[in-house]
C-alpha cells in the first residue's frame, strides 16, 4: 500500500495548521486591547517565523511526484533547523554572546533557503527540457552563493558583499524565469491542440494506458503530445 499521498497530506495539513494558528495569534495580539508588549511582539515574530518557514517547506513540496522528492524531503527537514533557533531567541534565549550560535543560525538560513529554492526550480522546471538549460544555470548561482554566504559567516569576511549582490540578483531573475516559464509550460503541454478544419484522424481517440504513456513522455520531453506520437510513428516507419 503506497503511503506516500496520505504522508503528502499529513505534511501540508500540518504546515497550513501550523501557520493557521500562528497566523491566528498575530491577529489576536494586534487587536488586543492595551499597551503593545513584549508578548504580542514576540507572537507576531512567532507568526512570520513560521510563516516564513511554511513557505519554504511548501517550497520543498514542488518535488513530489518528481525524481526529486528526497531533496524535498531532505529541505523541508533542514528548514526546522534555523525555524526552532529563530523561536528560541524570539522567546527570549539568550546565547550570551555565542558568535557559535548566530553561525549556525545563519548557516541554517542559507543552507535551507537554497534547498527550498532548488525544490521550487526542479519542481517547476526540472520535467520541461527547454527550460532545463535556464533552471540548471541558476541553480548553478544559487549554489555558488551559498558557498559564498556559508564562508562569510565562518570567517567573518565581509569582503564578497558586492559580489553576492550580483549573484543574488541573478539567482532572483532566473528564479522568476524558470518558475513561470514552467507553470506555462505545464498549461502548453495540457493544451489540447486544435484545426480550422478537424478530420477523423484529428478526433482519434487513444485507449487509457496509451494516452498515460504519451502524456508522460510529453512531459519527460517537453514536446507536445501531438509531436510524441509523430516522432514515435516517424521512428517505427524507419524500422519497418
Amino acid at each position: 500500500m503506497d503511503t506516500t499521498p496520505d504522508l503528502r497530506r499529513l505534511v501540508l495539513g500540518l504546515t497550513i495548521g501550523s501557520f493557521s494558528i500562528a497566523a491566528l495569534l498575530g491577529v489576536i495580539a494586534l487587536l488586543s486591547g492595551g499597551e503593545f508588549g513584549e508578548t504580542q511582539g514576540r507572537v507576531l515574530g512567532t507568526t512570520v517565523a513560521v510563516g516564513v518557514a511554511c513557505v519554504a517547506i511548501l517550497c520543498c513540496m514542488a518535488t513530489d511526484d518528481t525524481p526529486y522528492t528526497k531533496l524535498g524531503v531532505v529541505g523541508g527537514i533542514v528548514v526546522l533547523w534555523p525555524t526552532v533557533q529563530a523561536l528560541m531567541m524570539i522567546w527570549g534565549f539568550d546565547p550570551a554572546g555565542d558568535g557559535t550560535f548566530y553561525q549556525i543560525f545563519g548557516l541554517g538560513l542559507i543552507i535551507g533557503g537554497t534547498l527550498a529554492q532548488a525544490c521550487l526550480l526542479l519542481g517547476n522546471g526540472g520535467h520541461i527540457a527547454r527550460i532545463r538549460p535556464l533552471m540548471l544555470s541558476t541553480l548553478a548561482v544559487a549554489a555558488v552563493l551559498a558557498v559564498i554566504g556559508c564562508v562569510e559567516i565562518l570567517l567573518e569576511d565581509g569582503s564578497w558583499w558586492r559580489v553576492m549582490g550580483v549573484l543574488g540578483i541573478l539567482d532572483a531573475l532566473g528564479t522568476v524565469a524558470t518558475v513561470a516559464m514552467g507553470a506555462f509550460g505545464r498549461r502548453d503541454l495540457n493544451r489540447p491542440e486544435t484545426t480550422p478544419h478537424p478530420t477523423a484522424a484529428d478526433q482519434l481517440v487513444l485507449p487509457a494506458d496509451l494516452a498515460d504513456l504519451v502524456r508522460s513522455r510529453s512531459e519527460e520531453t517537453g514536446q507536445t503530445p501531438e509531436q510524441v506520437l509523430r516522432e514515435a510513428l516517424t521512428r517505427a516507419d524507419r524500422l519497418s
